[in-house]
């Protein structure tokens, strides 16, 4: 991965410009079906980003709504990349919903979690723990598989254009002893070691200020070039039982970002949240250098 496009991502993005353009004609999308001999269903779904559309219907459509030559070939260069195999093609067993494909076209990620270390910034034997806990009773081929395709996403940290993550964590995470001390120390030292990229910023959010600041759970803001272009920008991911869940609506976005917002200032800055973390993993090791001498 040495970009941050997605094809998940250009064709919603696709989508949304052609139903602008149509719009912008005057034109109803029965009108449009009539005109190119199709169904109107097929025109929403294009625009809905249900189905793909080729160059070729993207050149008509363009034409039907008088789009200029430097628009259409933009738009028909989407088209193309829309339709091309992302690489986590291969991991398609282990895909729960559509949030992996809206990652990969982004640009920036703020995310708060309440109960676990971010996916991006996991060790594999944290990460092996974490399912596990998640889905108890989950074959261990499967298990691994799902580690596999965490440790893939990862690269996005250092891509050629790598992704911007803005992470603030409840202090209760870094306590909890997820996989054991030996697996808990080693990530609160990998968290510290991920937090040296220069795109990358961690705050602990402490218990004693945790209320003041409420969130009723984890979530995730994708910034998308092309599609997060409301004000508040983002596209807002919840954690909920089962896997994440996209919730797309500017009102969402809007509160989530001023959610954000608030937690970020209400969080220890940085250098002392990374000191914190030290802390904690050192007291990790030390219980983990216990349970090996006993």
């Amino acid at each position: 991965m040495t970009t941050r496009q997605s094809p998940a991502v250009d064709r919603r993005r696709l989508a949304s410009e052609l139903r602008r353009h149509r719009e912008r004609a005057g034109l109803t999308t029965v009108e449009v079906g009539a005109r190119l001999a199709c169904s109107q269903s097929r025109i929403s779904r294009i625009e809905r980003a249900r189905i793909g559309v080729g160059p070729c219907d993207v050149r008509d459509l363009c034409a039907l709504y008088g789009v200029s030559g430097e628009e259409t070939e933009f738009l028909v260069g989407l088209a193309g990349r829309s339709r091309q195999k992302a690489w986590w093609s291969r991991y398609h067993d282990v895909i729960d919903g559509p949030y992996v494909e809206i990652e990969a076209g982004a640009e920036r990620l703020r995310a708060y979690d309440a109960l676990w270390v971010p996916d991006l910034l996991q060790t594999p034997a944290y990460a092996r723990a974490v399912v596990r806990a998640a889905r108890p009773g989950l074959p261990v081929d499967e298990v691994e598989r799902r580690v596999e395709f965490r440790m893939a996403r990862q690269r996005m940290l250092t891509d050629e254009q790598p992704l911007r993550a803005a992470v603030v964590l409840d202090e209760g995470v870094l306590h909890r002893a997820v996989g054991g001390p030996g697996v808990m120390g080693g990530q609160l030292r990998h968290l510290r070691e991920v937090c040296g990229l220069p795109t990358v910023a961690l705050r602990v959010l402490p218990f004693a200020v945790a209320e003041e600041v409420v969130a009723d759970t984890g979530f995730v803001l994708l910034d998308v070039p092309g599609l997060a272009t409301r004000p508040t920008g983002g596209i807002v991911f919840r954690d909920v039982a089962g896997g994440g869940v996209a919730v797309e609506g500017a009102e969402s976005a809007r509160h989530h970002t001023e959610l954000f917002d608030r937690l970020w200032s209400a969080a220890l800055p940085e250098t002392e949240s990374l000191a914190f973390v030290d802390a904690v993993a050192g007291r990790f090791e030390a219980l983990a250098r216990d349970e090996t001498d006993a």
